[in-house]
This record gives C-alpha cells, sequence and structure tokens, in this order.
C-alpha cells in the first residue's frame, strides 16, 4: 500500500493503522495433559492407526 502511495496510484493508505483497531490477542500458555491421562490417549491414537 506504501508504494502505491508513492507513485501515486492512490491517494492515501486508508489502512496505515488498522492494527489499532483490533485489541491484541490474549497470550496464554500451552496446555498439556495430565500423566494420568496418557495412557487413555496413546490408546486411542492406537486404535486409530489400526483402524486405517
Amino acid at each position: 500500500m506504501y508504494y502505491s502511495v508513492n507513485i501515486g496510484l492512490i491517494d492515501a493508505n486508508l489502512l496505515a493503522k488498522i492494527n489499532t483497531a483490533f485489541a491484541d490477542p490474549k497470550k496464554k500458555n500451552m496446555t498439556s495433559i495430565s500423566p494420568n491421562e496418557l495412557p487413555t490417549i496413546m490408546r486411542s491414537l492406537t486404535l486409530r492407526v489400526s483402524a486405517t
């Protein structure tokens, strides 16, 4: 867009500060499974692989 303004193709870059209209996303840590859930998940994955 800046290029278009610089060469006179458009009068102004209307999207220059569009990021100020939106809130920053909330940062969150990656969730994980508890150790006691691991056998269930591994069993589920094994069943899916052997079914295909």
